[in-house]
């Protein structure tokens, strides 16, 4: 057996067993090695290619769903029978959610642009950024407030012109929320802001060990979740209250739904958790892969979709009462209209089911095939670099590494590494997103 210890080192902690069998390591004759293992933080962007997924949560205004897809299009749906409406075309795929204000339609798209629209689908003005467009936008007193992948968070006038921006150090994908005159925002950055909608100049701000996700404001408190696993829970000054740890993180660009003091979020640990506003621990439910998009809460009931490719209700204590199976991963957050769930699918449709968990009808988008999913090797958000120091064995004889490269969480098994950590970084042939990299293997002698 080879005896191996962690060097201590700032990033989030990495299990290892204190004895790991010696022929994983083929030649090595030691007794004793230092196993280091360094966690590197690089920005992340998933390039999603285009396609007919929909990754939009729908917007639904007088009768009308609206939403966008990968197709680049914008659709407007009628409610009641799924018919098309109309569609509106841009020059890139569409992953930010709808915000319908005074029946003008506002969206950001990968072409960089934040996008105005009429109900009726003509384009009244677009505002171009530095970068693409995730964030869903809100509006507050005449002024648009959106992020974006340029690192900026946009203050906009309903007329299309810059109020102010305001820069931070990392991509926003972060939903903002307005409250009492400040707008609150996550960061890739690690950090939550409170800016001053007037002035756009920084209130406060609030570090976390990760990216920073979208915020919801319930009765004076800042609720939100972060990719370092917690939920966290701050006053209006910015000073923490309470955090509640998830075993994995919490998508970056959904928000947590909040009824009667009961707060709804999920996580890549494969669970939906409830927790109190005061934040205590309700109930889990555990769905067969990542939860990354928001719930509904409507009639004593929860809805929320599953990258395990089902839609699911429970009970407000937790429990199961359906599931309804698609063919595709789930992002999109549900909305509800007329006792109809309305959400997005990877599989290019857009679903109407009713509340008992029957399909009231299906809109297929105007591509058929699911939008790939890609990372290159330089935007790989935790890797890992191994280096292992063998110390001189009884016959003086030192080991060699050949290859200096970078080796990711999935390359290991759970007797090597955490497995909840595995779980959500393995861009193997299980993952549902179909992420992959180039991997440099290390070689040992």
């Amino acid at each position: 057996m080879v005896k191996y210890f962690l060097e201590e080192i700032e990033a989030p902690s990495i299990n290892i067993e204190n004895v790991i069998d010696q022929k994983r390591f083929g030649n090595l004759e030691l007794e004793t090695a230092a196993m280091i293992i360094k966690e590197l933080e690089r920005t992340q962007i998933f390039n999603m290619g285009i396609g007919g997924s929909v990754h939009s949560s729908p917007a639904v205004h007088k009768g009308v769903i609206y939403f966008g897809c990968c197709d680049k299009k914008f659709y407007a749906l009628d409610a009641k029978t799924g018919k098309e409406l109309w569609r509106f075309e841009t020059n890139n795929l569409i992953g930010s959610s709808p915000t319908i204000h005074n029946d003008i339609i506002y969206f950001g798209c990968f072409d960089n642009k934040l996008y105005a629209l009429s109900i009726d689908g003509s384009k009244l003005w677009d505002f171009s950024t530095g970068d693409k467009i995730l964030s869903s936008p809100v509006i507050s007193n005449g002024v648009v407030y959106f992020g974006s992948r340029d690192k900026n968070l946009y203050a906009v006038s309903t007329s299309g012109e810059l109020v102010w921006k305001f820069p931070t150090n990392g991509p926003i994908s972060s939903n903002p929320a307005v409250h009492k005159g400040v707008v609150y925002f996550g960061s890739w950055d690690k950090n939550l802001y409170a800016v001053d909608c007037k002035t756009g100049n920084e209130l406060w701000r609030f570090g976390t060990g990760h990216y920073v996700n979208s915020p919801t404001i319930y009765k004076n408190n800042i609720y939100f979740g972060s990719s370092d696993h917690n939920l966290y829970a701050l006053d209006l000054d910015g000073k923490e209250l309470w955090r509640f740890p998830a075993n994995g993180p919490i998508q970056h660009n959904r928000q947590p739904t909040i009824h009667k003091g009961v707060i709804y979020f999920g996580s890549w640990d494969d669970n939906l958790y409830a927790v109190s506003t005061e934040g205590k621990f309700l109930w889990r439910f555990h769905a067969g892969n990542m939860v990354s998009a928001s719930s509904a809460v409507f009639n004593n009931s929860v809805y929320f979709p599953s990258v395990d490719h089902n839609f699911y209700a429970l009970t407000l204590d937790g429990k199961k009462m359906w599931k309804f199976p698609t063919g595709g991963f789930l992002a999109s957050s549900p909305a509800i209209y007329n006792n109809i769930i309305y959400f997005g699918c990877w599989d290019c449709n857009l679903y109407a089911v009713s509340l008992k968990g029957d399909l009231v009808w299906k809109f297929g988008t105007s591509l058929s095939y699911q939008s790939p999913i890609s990372i290159d090797e330089s935007d790989i958000q935790r890797v890992v670099q191994i280096v292992i120091k063998p110390e001189v064995s009884e016959r003086g004889r030192e080991e060699v590494i050949e290859d200096g490269g970078f080796i990711g969480y999935g390359e290991f098994s759970g007797n090597y590494l955490d497995s909840d950590k595995t779980r959500y970084v393995d861009f193997g042939i299980d993952n549902p997103l179909n992420i992959g990299y180039k991997q440099k293997k290390r070689i040992y002698k």
